[in-house]
């Protein structure tokens, strides 16, 4: 067992300014209340978030459980493409190279196979909930996917559409995402919800 010595050389007390309304209105608040009004308001925007995300993947998981067949093998190919290509793109922009990061492509293959799985097997049940209610993926909502993912990847919109429009994998992908995100909501915009205290 390793023991350390540790030396601490100075201790400071953080002073907060005092909250006044020449602060608030450097923010663009008129007045002290108006702003502590508009930060609860967004930290219960946050939490709200938080509570309709954790809803949504127990759905998701609701959706998995209840299926009653599994995902053909081309579709989980396909997400296992998909993921595979997630993490070399996040590696790459951290600045490091592939062969440098550890990462091992072949071996994620297999040990991501039952996350795929899962994965495209809720997908297919969330487009079977699309198809029953008439839901579908418009232009606007692929335009919407476009400049989200040009200001994730600070690229140009027209860059990201010709990239996504030029390869049938990355168009089915997106339009299976989409499709999910917007059976999903209708989901949750339908659900009935318990509140126990």
């Amino acid at each position: 067992r390793a023991a350390f010595k540790i030396k601490i050389k100075q201790v400071r007390k953080l002073h907060l300014p005092e909250l006044t309304d020449e602060i608030a209105q450097r923010e663009g608040f008129e007045t002290t209340g108006e702003l502590r009004r508009a930060i609860k308001i967004d930290l219960q925007n946050h939490k709200d978030q938080d509570v309709e995300l954790k809803i949504k993947e127990d759905i998701f998981n609701i959706l998995v459980k209840d299926a009653e067949s599994g995902p053909p093998e081309s579709l989980i190919e396909r997400e296992l493409k998909f993921m595979i290509e997630g993490m070399k793109y996040q590696i790459a922009q951290s600045g490091m190279k592939i062969e440098d990061s550890g990462f091992e492509p072949e071996k994620a293959m297999k040990e991501w196979r039952e996350k795929a799985i899962f994965n495209t097997t809720g997908y297919m049940m969330l487009e079977a909930v699309a198809g029953a209610e008439n839901i579908h993926v418009t232009q606007q909502d692929m335009e919407g996917e476009y400049e989200l993912l040009a200001k994730q990847t600070k690229q140009k919109v027209e860059e990201i559409q010709k990239r996504i429009m030029s390869n049938p994998d990355s168009l089915n992908q997106t339009t299976t995402k989409i499709l999910g995100q917007k059976a999903m909501n209708f989901i949750y915009a339908n659900c009935e919800f318990e509140f126990f205290k």
